[in-house]
């Protein structure tokens, strides 16, 4: 599991409209403050788990971090002292009340059962915790050396900080997250739309084989910024909980044009070369180069694999797509030239994958002549 997708599988136990929320909200409202620890049975054995504490000195900071990056052990064992036992239904009320007493609070991991109460947490001091105050820093050395989810309610702040593994996030009020989305729908859906254009002008260039290496950089630069934008709302949407489900739907129609960005990369990054994630790169240099254009020249005509066309335009399916551009000869524009005898001979494709090429050639086709009407896939054999 990717850091992101942890922060957002923690936000969803935590967000607004679930029982654990609920009880949460009540504890802030009351301004007195609690210790959370959603974790399996305390009974559980982690003996066979290594401990900081247990490597050479030298050892120590090197080790910590990559431990904890695999840590998926939950359970408590050792690390409770005193407290009550109550393995009893979890509901919002029980919760609020219990935290009324000085020691940490333990869920099971399915948010169902309370295991127990008043409980002191005593982690080891080899993890190392910027917090200052005692219940934050014993939440995240708690969650380091576990990898649990743990929850820290600030009694003056009325702040709700989570941690789970390394990670540390603080719960945002909800009329907050509620604008900030509503402006980052607003940027993502002037970015989607944006970037459809540019497909669009992209296609058109490669019919006329005239594609140009800056706006395929272009592209490949714009969807990662859309992907990280989409990465943000995603986080949004957990932590809104059933309030972010508008939002969701929204987002969904993004995904499409990210797809198809996908379908660019392979047309013109390396083969077999997956699409490079690292969402900050803004030179258009650098996307040239990873498409193989070196020195950067963004007027440079490039020519695309076809499989786009096949897979977007034409509507193949990849494994398809694959199976006729490796059986053409002459190249993808061979394809596009190939009369439906030949496509069913010479490249094996069936009645229906010829008419949906043909339907794609004829929409190009009027493109390319200033035509506005657009030709209509057909809709199944």
């Amino acid at each position: 599991m990717t850091r992101h997708d942890m922060l957002v599988d923690t936000l969803r136990k935590v967000a607004p409209g679930t029982p654990l929320r609920e009880g949460l909200d009540s504890i802030v409202r009351a301004h007195t403050g609690a210790l959370v620890v959603v974790s399996s049975a305390p009974e559980a054995d982690i003996g066979s788990r290594t401990s900081p504490a247990d490597l050479p000195a030298s050892a120590k900071d090197n080790a910590t971090d990559s431990l904890l990056e695999s840590s998926t052990d939950t359970s408590m064992q050792g690390l409770m002292e005193g407290g009550f036992r109550l393995d009893t239904p979890f509901n919002p009320s029980a919760l609020y009340e219990l935290s009324k007493m000085d020691g940490a609070i333990v869920i099971d991991e399915a948010v169902e059962r309370i295991l127990a109460a008043n409980v002191q947490l005593v982690p080891t001091m080899a993890f190392r915790s910027a917090e200052t105050g005692i219940r934050h820093r014993t939440a995240e050395r708690v969650a380091r050396q576990t990898g649990a989810l743990v929850i820290a309610v600030s009694e003056r702040r009325n702040v709700v900080t989570v941690y789970r593994s390394q990670l540390r996030y603080v719960l945002h009020d909800l009329g907050y997250l509620l604008v900030k989305a509503t402006q980052a729908v607003s940027s993502l859906m002037q970015y989607d739309n944006l970037l459809a254009a540019e497909l669009s002008a992209l296609s058109l260039q490669e019919w006329q084989g005239q594609a140009h290496a800056g706006l395929v950089a272009h592209i490949l630069r714009r969807a990662s910024v859309l992907a990280r934008m989409q990465d943000d709302l995603e986080l949004m949407v957990a932590e809104m909980g059933r309030e972010g489900r508008v939002v969701e739907w929204q987002m969904a129609d993004v995904q499409d044009e990210l797809v198809e960005v996908g379908a660019v990369w392979r047309d013109y990054g390396p083969p077999e070369s997956p699409l490079p994630d690292d969402q900050l790169t803004k030179s258009l240099a650098v996307w040239g180069e990873r498409i193989g254009i070196v020195p950067w020249d963004p007027d440079h005509v490039v020519e695309p694999r076809g499989f786009r066309f096949l897979t977007r335009l034409a509507g193949l399916s990849p494994h398809r797509a694959e199976h006729a551009l490796a059986r053409v000869q002459g190249g993808w524009r061979a394809l596009y030239r190939a009369e439906a005898s030949e496509l069913a001979e010479e490249v094996g494709l069936s009645r229906f994958e010829q008419s949906r090429i043909v339907a794609a050639r004829r929409t190009m086709e009027a493109r390319a002549h200033g035509r506005s009407a657009e030709v209509e896939h057909p809709e199944g054999p």
